[in-house]
């Protein structure tokens, strides 16, 4: 919440570390952009990202690797928001090569560019590709990090929603339960996962089920009083987005198409046309029957 404060900060250590720490200044970089990305400065962000990167290139074989690929990461997954795909598979798939050279095939970082890799590979409609990704992601983090590790849950997403877009849902489920466990009860695990399975019980048949879990989400999410500006878009948009197709499938697209115009009224301002929910929810729209004028 001090964002002005941390601004300022930033700017003084770069105009001091400029001129004679100049191997600081892509870091600085990196947490400056971090915090355009928190005002909706998403331009200037991609900007300052490039940049960091551009010099960390230079740098590389003496820098650190993980600050490498890091600022490489960011800038691969604002692109992916934004739904710049192919600008952002091409950054990605140079941070994995790069953590692979120099951190190991099987190291956690490479693993998270796996993972990243997958997000690009399923927006491009290539979900068997999206798969093998989060697959092979998903057996370095079981055994390199502890059970239930947001890395590891979030590698389960990925491959649960790659295997309901291959039209397999009851594999999904059984990928999603065994991020939630057994004691699971609506509202206990994070949303993202909890919205996932709500769209797989949705595939299966469950719809009602699927209905009364996501509103529960929606409402969690809700009142959430510490989400910034951007996440509460984010996440409201992904959620909106699940329920307008559950919704459909219920026969109340009236209901379904004020969710999506929702996520574009929203989403537009701050991710642009392109952006991948705005461009979702454009989609959903316009799979929906049309609007009887009478």
């Amino acid at each position: 919440g001090r964002l002005a404060e941390a601004e300022t900060a930033l700017q003084d250590a770069l105009r001091v570390a400029e001129p004679i720490a100049p191997a600081l200044v892509p870091d600085l970089l990196h947490s400056r952009a971090l915090i355009e990305l928190e005002r909706g400065q998403r331009a200037a962000a991609e900007r300052r990202l490039e940049r960091a990167v551009a010099m960390k290139r230079q740098l590389q074989e003496t820098a650190p690797a993980g600050a490498v690929v890091n600022s490489m990461g960011q800038l691969g997954l604002l692109r992916y928001y934004d739904g710049h795909f192919t600008a952002a598979a091409q950054v990605l798939d140079e941070a994995r090569a790069l953590s692979e050279r120099r951190l190991g095939a099987d190291h956690v970082q490479t693993a998270v560019f796996l993972n990243y890799q997958g997000l690009v590979r399923l927006a491009e409609h290539d979900a068997s590709a999206a798969e093998a990704l989060a697959r092979r992601a998903l057996t370095i983090e079981l055994a390199a990090l502890p059970a239930g590790h947001r890395r590891i849950v979030g590698t389960r997403r990925l491959l649960a929603e790659s295997l309901l877009e291959l039209n397999r849902p009851d594999d999904a489920a059984a990928v999603l339960q065994d991020s939630i466990g057994e004691e699971w009860a609506p509202g206990r695990a994070d949303w993202l996962t909890e919205a996932l399975l709500a769209r797989t019980w949705s595939a299966q048949g469950q719809v009602r089920r699927a209905l009364d879990l996501i509103n529960t989400v929606q409402a969690h999410f809700e009142a959430d009083g510490d989400l910034s500006r951007w996440y509460h878009i984010s996440g409201g948009s992904e959620i909106r987005i699940v329920r307008s197709r559950i919704l459909a499938r219920l026969g109340r697209t009236d209901d379904a198409r004020a969710d999506l115009q929702w996520v574009v009224a929203q989403a537009e301002p701050v991710f642009g046309a392109e952006g991948k929910v705005v461009v979702d929810a454009r989609d959903a729209l316009a799979s929906l029957p049309p609007i009887d004028a009478r």
